[in-house]
């Protein structure tokens, strides 16, 4: 959505994934493919406010809406770029290396603003090349992704110097996992995993835990049925995760 600020300039906000499954599947398919179909519509979006209304635009997003607002950015007209103040990017996740080594990406770094609470997972996956600043969260681990979790100094969030260990932790271990794998193998598991909660009648995660007494059995099934190859290929994908996260573990401690 867009929202005038007051003082002639436009504020293009981007939110994030929903419940459903297949949105997050778009998710898991940023680690080998892009643009997904979300970041297409968040650039044209951009191009349609832009036509309509004069003025500084801002662009933000929270999670994959932030990761939105800077391909929007990045992918924008020269004449609407020129119009850019701001990116903010509220613990959005990266992009992969190719997209970050473009002219457009690099022309409009310097006007990303980068956030990420204290032990942030999501906004630290896949490559990223801008400055972030730290915000400290009163709840912890996975659940300072909740952006109403961080706590606010005056006007502005309060910020922290460096990320937690269990961050740092997480984070190498999840990213060298994901940069060992090629983009096939990547394609390959992002397909298997959604074969396994592809339930018929099941469309969100709510309704996945609210109907786990018949839809875990059924994965469960699901991951009986799958090929021997395909069996032997998430097995060691898993594999390598737990021996990436066993070679990683000091970091806790650093």
């Amino acid at each position: 959505c867009t929202a005038e600020v007051g003082d002639g300039s436009l504020y293009v906000s981007f939110r994030g994934t929903d419940d459903t499954i297949v949105g997050w599947k778009e998710d898991f398919n940023m680690s080998f493919r892009c643009p997904v179909p979300a970041q297409e519509l968040a650039a044209a979006y951009l191009w349609d406010v832009a036509a309509q209304h004069t003025g500084t635009l801002l662009l933000c997003g929270h999670s994959k809406g932030g990761n939105l607002a800077v391909y929007a950015a990045a992918n924008c007209r020269p004449d609407v770029s020129a119009r850019l103040a701001r990116v903010f990017s509220h613990d959005g996740p990266g992009f992969l290396e190719q997209a970050l080594q473009s002219e457009a990406f690099r022309q409009v770094l310097p006007k990303i603003e980068k956030t990420l609470p204290q032990s942030s997972m999501i906004g630290m996956l896949l490559e990223h090349q801008e400055n972030y600043k730290i915000v400290k969260s009163s709840s912890i681990s996975i659940w300072q992704h909740n952006p109403f979790s961080w706590e606010i100094n005056g006007d502005d969030f309060s910020y922290r110097s460096e990320l937690t260990g269990d961050a740092r932790y997480l984070n190498a271990t999840l990213n060298q996992w994901i940069r060992a794998m090629s983009a096939e193998e990547r394609a390959q598991l992002v397909d298997t995993i959604y074969g396994l909660i592809d339930l018929d009648n099941i469309a969100t995660f709510a309704q996945l835990r609210a109907e786990w007494q018949t839809s875990f059995p059924e994965i469960f099934r699901s991951f009986s049925g799958l090929s021997p190859q395909n069996k032997a290929f998430l097995l060691q994908m898993l594999k390598e995760l737990a021996s990436m996260g066993i070679k990683n573990f000091p970091e806790l401690f650093e």
